[in-house]
């Protein structure tokens, strides 16, 4: 018998997700979603709905359908009655573990003392931006927390993507938003060269999608700023795709 079922998720995963089961031979007769703004929506052929509507659904299976946040969206689904059983996932990115290339403790949670007066970061901290957005910071923390548990050097990492445009005060936390990073070449030949979790809040980017690589930005402080004592990309070096 054909089992039918929901996926959680309408992101480019959530289609991945889609593509997969199918090929698989079950039916995808619907999609789930935390935005309100898609409900009611079609993606595919298929009708978005609020997760709540699963209470009253008729179904064989739920796929999470994205790459972070399972374990988050999982319990949400299981609180609204979902069977354990039903729940699938998909697809899974890699994720972060141990760096087996210990550094030395003290390496691990501070950037060289040239980093806060170089060119860029004085630049920034010229503009006086005050960020208010708490959220925002507070992935930060998380993002740094993370890194030092994993034994990942913080000079080894950069800020990129909408985190910059947040630090520049250009837009405010969105609902799942998350903390996007580049490493240098060296992590990169222990993580992949793909896209990978770091965490519920923050992954890490598929390697040198800039035109300056991201060995350039990291390394060079022309093409990054420091905030909250993490680098960032500057939006110049973010520009040249």
């Amino acid at each position: 018998m054909n089992q039918r079922g929901y996926v959680f998720g309408t992101g480019g995963i959530g289609l991945k997700a889609k593509a997969q089961i199918e090929d698989g031979g079950k039916t995808v007769i619907g999609f789930l979603d935390n935005d309100d703004s898609k409900w009611g929506k079609k993606i595919e052929n298929c009708e978005i709905f609020a997760p709540q509507y699963i209470t009253e659904a008729s179904y064989d299976f739920v796929a999470i359908g994205v790459y972070k946040a399972v374990e988050v969206i999982r319990q949400q689904l299981i609180a609204l009655g979902v069977p354990e059983c039903r729940l699938i996932v998909p697809i899974e990115a890699d994720r972060i573990f141990p760096n087996p290339i210990l550094s030395a403790e003290d390496e691990l949670d501070k950037l060289d003392c040239s980093e806060y007066c170089s060119q860029a970061t004085r630049a920034y901290l010229e503009k006086n931006i005050i960020i208010k957005d708490e959220e925002f910071l507070h992935k930060l923390e998380d993002l740094k927390r993370v890194l030092k548990e994993n034994h990942i050097p913080r000079a080894k990492v950069c800020v990129v993507s909408g985190a910059v445009l947040q630090a520049y005060g250009l837009r405010q936390s969105k609902k799942f938003d998350d903390i996007d990073i580049i490493m240098t070449s060296d992590l990169r030949k222990i993580y992949g060269s793909g896209l990978v979790i770091v965490s519920a809040t923050a992954e890490m980017h598929p390697q040198d999608e800039y035109t300056v690589t991201d060995d350039e930005i990291i390394q060079n402080k022309q093409y990054h700023f420091v905030f909250h004592d993490l680098k960032f990309a500057c939006l110049d070096a973010l520009l040249m795709k």
